[in-house]
């Protein structure tokens, strides 16, 4: 079976490390980056948000990496290489105070670079594949007259021009999704808590030591839960 993008194999990352041992893929090993250090030694930003909506698709874990290419406008604008974006349960949801996904962001790319870029192709939604590929983040693309265009997807044309806005696309190649399992943040970290709209930037970099090192040295990377909107179904 060939294998896409970085030797990843073509389904969730929830599999791969027992894919990696039954089948013999190689899995792409982590890159960890000190937490305090972005750039040229610009401080490390952790952005915390409410995910109204966990269904798979923003943030998209799947095909080996985390990537937010719509909803968030405003921190897709503002992150930076290095920085962390962090999603929390709503009270209606899996819950509040816990944490549905936390990526490193390793790339910012320009939607129009996002859309052609051929590792992100697994990110492109269809409606007859798995269930986890129609949940792909990359719905949009720029036509031969150079406007821009969206693929059938999570979202339609009234929320492309929101998506838009964001003009970038995060990656994150060191990531931890948690979906419907979101565990609750400890005591130390519970300050971080963001309620209602919009989003929080934390700037503190003990805390953003602090978040770091308790997924680091609690989690496995990768996607280890299944998104709260999953209907399990026969043939899904």
């Amino acid at each position: 079976m060939a294998l896409p993008n970085n030797h990843s194999p073509p389904w969730p990352p929830r599999y791969t490390a027992v894919a990696a041992r039954v089948f013999g893929y190689r899995v792409r090993p982590t890159i960890l980056y000190a937490p305090q250090m972005q750039g040229r030694g610009a401080a490390v930003n952790l952005f915390v948000y409410v995910l109204r909506s966990d269904s798979g698709f923003a943030p998209n874990p799947f095909g080996g990496l985390c990537t937010l290419a719509t909803c968030k406008p405003a921190v897709r604008r503002t992150a930076r290489r290095g920085d962390w974006v962090a999603g929390l349960g709503a009270a209606r949801r899996v819950g509040a105070g816990r944490l549905v996904y936390a990526m490193r962001i390793a790339e910012v790319l320009p939607l129009s670079q996002y859309c052609a870029d051929s590792r992100f192709a697994i990110k492109q939604p269809s409606v007859e594949a798995p269930w986890w590929r129609r949940l792909g983040d990359n719905i949009y693309f720029i036509d031969e007259p150079g406007q821009w265009r969206q693929r059938r997807g999570r979202h339609g044309p009234k929320q492309m021009p929101r998506d838009l806005s964001g003009r970038n696309a995060l990656v994150g190649d060191e990531f931890y999704y948690f979906g419907r399992d979101a565990p609750e943040l400890p005591d130390r970290l519970r300050h971080i808590i963001k309620q209602g709209p919009g989003h929080r930037r934390v700037r503190d970099s003990t805390t953003v030591e602090a978040f770091v090192s308790w997924l680091r040295q609690t989690f496995a990377t990768g996607v280890t839960g299944e998104p709260w909107e999953r209907r399990i179904r026969e043939g899904a």
